[in-house]
């Protein structure tokens, strides 16, 4: 389960990533495979401008059911950067 306090965890991850190796921003590898949850308020913090300040573009992998789901969510959001998802069989 991802819940408010994991997502933003993981922000600040990538922030950190980010500033130690002197990027603007991002590109990020995103594995949903054994993700069975998302809390609402933890995908309304992933969709917002906190998301975008640090990422370029995202690519997705995911596989069938809850992850897949996901997966949808993330690429219907309208961040403005480039996303793909990728099922794994």
């Amino acid at each position: 389960m991802i819940d408010l306090d994991a997502a933003i965890e993981n922000i600040q991850a990538r922030a950190s990533v980010r500033d130690k190796v002197s990027l603007e921003r991002l590109n990020v590898l995103i594995d949903l495979q054994n993700i069975l949850d998302i809390s609402k308020e933890a995908r309304e913090y992933l969709s917002s401008i906190e998301q975008e300040k640090v990422q370029n573009a995202t690519a997705l992998v995911h596989g069938k059911g809850i992850s897949y789901l996901v997966a949808k969510f993330f690429e219907d959001i309208k961040i403005p950067f480039p996303k793909q998802s990728f099922l794994t069989i």
